[in-house]
């Protein structure tokens, strides 16, 4: 196909949602091959109910109630596994605050002691960004030719060239450029079962991903000669920077993936969030001075995000250069962002767009 295939969400099965929330009690195993007679539940949550949605500063109330009216001694709340929070003078009732370090879907597990009695209550809560994100401006400075026929996946700025990953299969390809006439100076096609994605730059060294084949490519800067290949962590690849320590991937879900340079060593994962909705379809990314900048794929936004939080502090509506006489749908999308530190200016494109701009974002 020609165009991305965009993943449906996944949904909560809703009829499973008593027994998600429903405290799993600890059982020793028994001897002999008959199964273990089933355990009544002793304790179930209140609160917080499953895919239940707070602010990344709110106070997370946490109730536990008995079916039998036993009172509770303590409870223990663990996040992805990690224990964070103890309390035992009121352990029924009480409230948390400041034990997250990120945004997106978390992973809670109460651990509710009585007696000897121990049991688990797992619940999965949604966190979004306290503030909503400022809506940025900008100056279109100049304008220069873009080649129409390519499928701008990833846009880098270097030493006065733009380079380009395209996509398409039989048509991807990593392109160097003169920006003031839009001419090709240098490429190197891709085979053509691949399709081009994201683009960075670690020293001497690009970086391209692919989207469905889970592999990516290492070159010179000098003269795209192939210095390594890699796989990608992700069933996806979309976009790509490099924050000056690790690589930052995403594959359309709101999820910022990190890696040593060449995706040797997978590392932590940064759920992307406003203060409405987990943000998906990041594509294109730039990372400037401590701040990472996305396309979001099917429309011409921009967002700013806080890198170690993901949080969008920032959203730029690009609408109004969108060119005239093509096509207004997903081929020919905003995407493209490329940053030019000498001028602090940034310049943009758009998938298959006849003209690239440099702006000025305020």
């Amino acid at each position: 196909m020609n165009t991305r295939i965009l993943a449906l969400p996944a949904f909560a099965i809703l009829i499973m949602s008593w027994a998600t929330l429903a405290c799993q009690p600890e059982q020793k195993p028994i001897a002999g091959n008959s199964l273990p007679a089933a355990v009544p539940k002793q304790f179930y949550l209140y609160a917080p109910s499953l895919n239940a949605t707070y602010r990344f500063s709110d106070s997370i109330p946490v109730r536990v109630g008995s079916q039998t009216h036993l009172p509770v001694d303590s409870t223990q709340v663990f996040l992805d596994g990690q224990l964070c929070y103890t309390e035992s003078k009121t352990p029924g009732q009480f409230q948390v605050q400041g034990i997250f370090n990120h945004l997106g879907e978390q992973n809670m597990r109460l651990v509710v002691y009585s007696g000897s009695l121990r049991e688990d209550c797992p619940v999965q809560i949604l966190l979004l960004a306290d503030k909503e994100p400022r809506e940025l401006s900008y100056t279109v400075l100049r304008k220069f030719p873009h080649d129409p026929r390519d499928y701008t996946q990833g846009l880098l700025y270097r030493n006065g060239f733009l380079y380009e990953s395209t996509g398409q299969f039989g048509q991807s390809r990593l392109a160097k450029k003169n920006i003031s006439n839009g001419s090709t100076l240098m490429e190197h096609q891709l085979d053509k079962s691949l399709f081009g994605e994201g683009l960075t730059c670690v020293g001497d060294t690009l970086y391209q991903i692919t989207y469905l084949q889970q592999q990516g490519f290492m070159y010179k800067l000098s003269d795209f000669s192939q210095i390594g290949t890699f796989s990608l962590q992700t069933t996806e690849g979309w976009g790509l920077a490099y924050d000056g320590n690790q690589l930052i991937q995403t594959d359309g879900s709101p999820k910022l993936y990190y890696y040593s340079p060449g995706f040797y060593e997978p590392g932590k994962e940064v759920a992307v969030a406003d203060h409405q909705q987990l943000i998906r379809h990041l594509n294109e990314l730039e990372y400037v001075d401590g701040v990472l900048w996305a396309n979001i794929y099917t429309t011409n936004l921009i967002v700013q995000i806080d890198p170690l939080t993901g949080t969008v502090i920032g959203r730029l509506d690009l609408s109004r250069i969108f060119p005239e006489n093509i096509p207004d749908d997903i081929d020919h999308v905003l995407n493209g962002i490329a940053y030019n530190p000498n001028s602090n200016t940034f310049y943009v494109t758009g998938k298959l767009w006849p003209v690239l701009y440099e702006i000025r974002i305020h």
